[in-house]
């Protein structure tokens, strides 16, 4: 009965020391995930990310009310996944899912007739959707609802790819420079509301191949951190 009641309570302190070990890991701090300047651009990388950022860049917008604005800032995004069954029109870089999007970021704020503020991080009622309409070089890439529904409590507009059609059209504009992107954007009260025109950005987008490719030994740098400690990155707010 000894030997029993030692081995239970040895059983009870490894159980309470593996607990202690997991509340600590659960505590200790995310580290900030790698950024840094590559080549003309900010970048921020994650596990299966990597975010090319120009915030000083113009984009010029031409507002359905006649005005014209210009605001600063767009991104690239390339994500990357694992194919999944029933995916087979899926942009594929190697033997992995590619999405590329593209960030506009903050732009003009304007209240729409359904009584929200577009783009505010300030406005309580969240339940809005966005159409967005894509063209590069003039050819139609994205047909207004590709995008999807777009919170409130993000100041930026994401347009993203990963088809066989629209995922290489962005890629390549992306990777070659230089291409001009229209963006055209709607915005509804929810989905069932007749779309409010909003205006149409038009960008120039530099080439990401250099620094694309700089960057995926740092992406797999931060995935094999990852997998051996099991603690996500923590991202820059964005």
């Amino acid at each position: 009965m000894k030997s029993v009641r030692l081995i239970h309570m040895a059983c009870l302190s490894m159980t309470a020391g593996l607990g202690f070990a997991a509340l600590a890991s659960a505590e200790e701090p995310r580290p900030p995930c790698p950024a840094g300047v590559q080549g003309d651009w900010a970048y921020e990388v994650k596990t299966d990310t990597i975010r090319l950022e120009k915030r000083e860049a113009p984009v010029s917008w031409t507002m359905f009310d006649g005005a014209t604005e210009t605001t600063n800032g767009y991104a690239v995004g390339y994500y990357w996944s694992k194919p999944w069954e029933g995916q087979p029109e899926r942009l594929m870089d190697g033997e992995m899912n590619l999405q590329v999007g593209l960030y506009l970021l903050h732009p003009p704020q304007r209240k729409m007739e359904y009584g929200i503020l577009a783009f505010s991080r300030t406005e309580s009622d969240q339940r809005h959707d966005l159409d967005a309409a894509l063209d590069i070089d003039g050819q139609s890439v994205l047909l207004p609802e590709d995008d999807g529904w777009n919170p409130q409590s993000t100041t930026s507009l994401y347009l993203s790819a990963g088809g066989k059609y629209d995922g290489p059209a962005m890629k390549t504009a992306f990777e070659e420079g230089g291409h001009t992107f229209d963006v055209t954007v709607w915005f509804k009260r929810t989905e069932e509301s007749t779309p409010a025109d909003y205006g149409k950005a038009t960008l120039v987008v530099d080439s990401v191949s250099s620094a694309i490719e700089a960057l995926r030994p740092v992406m797999a740098a931060e995935k094999a951190r990852q997998a051996e400690t099991g603690i996500w990155c923590q991202p820059t707010t964005f």
